[in-house]
């Protein structure tokens, strides 16, 4: 069913998203994997989210 396909997949490398992330590879997907660390298997691209920390500006 996914055969094919290219989907993303945000928190890929831990719980509910990883999980996720493997069965889509299994069912033939093209797994683009978005996580603050990278996942501990083989996908076809990781993009690590990076978060700064926001501070007071004036404008």
């Amino acid at each position: 069913m996914l055969s094919g396909k290219t989907i993303v997949i945000t928190g890929a490398a831990s719980g509910i998203g990883q999980e996720t992330a493997r069965a889509a590879i299994g069912e033939g997907a093209k797994v683009i994997a978005v996580d603050l660390r990278e996942p501990e298997f083989e996908v076809t691209t990781f993009l690590r989210l990076i978060l700064a920390e926001r501070r007071s500006t004036r404008w």
